[in-house]
């Protein structure tokens, strides 16, 4: 499990992955749909009387996968000044949504 994990991290981090796979898939697809369960989960979290701390913990739980997802993005060398734009984007909306 653990090796997995670090082969996922590592084709990722040295650009050993297809970078639109990189974008499209991990980051628009994936990346979006772990923010919004996260999200939804921090919803519940505040209808359930829970404290505001924990629906915010919960809401930005994905935050350091979303930052290795941007900073991948921008590591790789095949990502033109389009990708990075759309990469920032995503990133802004998925911090504030």
């Amino acid at each position: 499990m653990l090796q997995t994990l670090g082969r996922f991290i590592h084709t990722r981090w040295s650009g050993d992955i297809d970078h639109r796979v990189l974008l499209q898939r991990e980051m628009l697809i994936i990346g979006s749909l772990v923010n919004f369960v996260a999200s939804f989960i921090g919803l519940i979290f505040l209808a359930s009387k829970f404290s505001g701390y924990w629906a915010a913990f919960v809401h930005f739980l994905p935050l350091p996968y979303n930052v290795f997802l941007l900073i991948c993005v921008f590591r790789h060398r095949e990502s033109g000044a389009w990708m990075r734009l759309i990469a920032a984007l995503w990133w802004l909306c998925m911090l504030i949504v």
